[in-house]
């Protein structure tokens, strides 16, 4: 009988991802603190939590380029199915993001605590909450399994050549989104209501997904 080969969610490297999240947040908020010391401030801002955001977003790009690739080529050698593969790496996946968005809504409550305490009547520069809607919980952790299993599908269809594709579609993005952050774009897209929004990004998972199974869907594997 086949033994479904999963996406694997030990103890060891949802530790790791911890440990790194937690390093994250504790770096940010080593660095606010120097900046409130040296230079001073007339607001505070959630460093620590932000960092640790941009921590879980990097991890959902690095780990998927070898992780993604290394699952797949061994399951798919040992005659499990694309389909079982791509559905047990999404869920377990999805749960992994799920408990590492769960830790860094901890950290942040941690961090506003730490803000009001320390640093009383002082204005909040960046007030985070909204991204900690209780939707959050379910499609932060959707988009970043959705682009992590993108990430992995093209890295197995273009090898190592997919990596320059890849960096320059992310960099295209950034430089986009600091372009137009304070368009108008932005604004409409920030005053849509709340299930506009939500459909919208379950729309670009389900791109992202679709285009994921197209690209496995005939991969060979690479041993």
């Amino acid at each position: 009988m086949k033994k479904l080969l999963v996406y694997s969610l030990r103890w060891q490297n949802l530790l790791v991802n911890f440990l790194v999240i937690v390093g994250a947040f504790l770096f940010g908020n080593v660095i606010h603190e120097i900046i409130m010391n040296s230079v001073g401030a007339d607001s505070v801002f959630p460093m620590g939590t932000f960092i640790g955001i941009m921590a879980i977003v990097i991890m959902g790009f690095l780990a998927n380029w070898n992780e993604g690739v290394q699952q797949f080529n061994l399951a798919i050698s040992m005659g499990e199915t694309r389909r079982k593969f791509m559905i047990s790496f999404a869920i377990q996946y999805l749960i992994l993001n799920v408990l590492e968005w769960l830790l860094l809504f901890a950290l942040y409550n941690i961090e506003k605590t730490k803000m009001s305490n320390v640093y009383r009547g002082i204005e909040v520069d960046l007030n985070l909450d909204m991204i900690f809607h209780p939707a959050t919980f379910i499609l932060v952790p959707l988009v970043i399994m959705s682009y992590g299993i993108l990430i992995a599908a093209i890295a197995l269809k273009l090898g190592a050549n997919a990596k320059w594709i890849v960096m320059i579609v992310y960099l295209a993005i950034c430089i986009g989104m600091s372009r137009i952050s304070d368009g108008a774009a932005v604004v409409r897209l920030i005053h849509l209501p709340v299930y506009a929004i939500i459909g919208l990004i379950c729309l670009i998972c389900a791109v992202m997904l679709t285009v994921s199974v197209i690209l496995i869907k005939k991969q060979q594997v690479n041993v």
